[in-house]
């Protein structure tokens, strides 16, 4: 005679493994999300709320727990953030003139690209100078100083954007929130350097100066060149 005994515990073992792949599968899609989803960086006790609220802290667990993906992830949504705020800003233009244009979306693509590029050239030649002075770094070290430097200014420049929009008290605010996160993002690249890269403020701040000094030089290096490379352009 057939027997049903076995067929709830056939049913048992294939409801748990239904929900071992739903969890597995609930587990790959948050990380998921977490990957390719940028705001999801702003939730959680590990993520951009610590920059901006504790950034000591951020800077500290930067350096015990090495994360590159992390990195990168910073870096894109921060340079997401100021080509919004870069948009934002330009829309205000077109609104004023009353017409309509395509040069916010242009100038958010040229910001974006110049943010993420420049910061990993930079994040780059922190590490060199860094190394040069006596700490102990590699690449993940300059450009994590880098981009811990960028998170909060990137924030603050578009709440600085929107903030823009307000008549009369809107300058005001828009200053007040500038240096507020500037100061900010100057002081966490000191101590991203200190910290990272095992050295003390006094290296620190020779680094970071000297970066900017040559950055300086090399601007006007490049600005003082331009009008003859683009003569030798127009009659080459």
């Amino acid at each position: 005679m057939f027997s049903f005994q076995a067929l709830p515990r056939l049913d048992i073992s294939i409801s748990k493994d239904y929900s071992a792949i739903q969890q597995n599968y609930c587990s790959s899609a948050y990380y998921s999300i977490f990957i390719f989803n940028p705001l999801q960086l702003f939730y959680g006790e590990q993520m951009v709320g610590k920059h901006l609220s504790r950034p000591a802290e951020a800077i500290l667990e930067s350096k015990k727990k090495r994360s590159t993906s992390k990195t990168i992830s910073y870096l894109l949504l921060s340079s997401v953030l100021i080509a919004i705020a870069a948009a934002i800003a330009t829309a205000k233009s077109s609104l004023l003139l009353g017409v309509a244009s395509t040069a916010p979306i242009i100038i958010a693509v040229g910001v974006f690209l110049l943010v993420l590029i420049g910061a990993l050239v930079i994040g780059w030649l922190v590490q060199l100078v860094a190394t040069i002075l006596g700490g102990k770094g590699k690449y993940y070290e300059g450009l994590t100083s880098v981009t811990n430097a960028l998170i909060v200014p990137s924030v603050g420049a578009v709440a600085a954007a929107v903030l823009s929009y307000i008549p009369f008290i809107g300058i005001p605010l828009v200053f007040l929130v500038l240096a507020i996160s500037l100061s900010m993002g100057l002081a966490t690249l000191y101590r991203s350097v200190k910290e990272l890269f095992s050295s003390d403020m006094i290296t620190a701040f020779v680094v970071v100066s000297v970066l900017s000094l040559a950055l300086i030089i090399a601007l006007l290096g490049t600005m003082m060149s331009l009008p003859s490379w683009l003569s030798m352009m127009r009659f080459g």
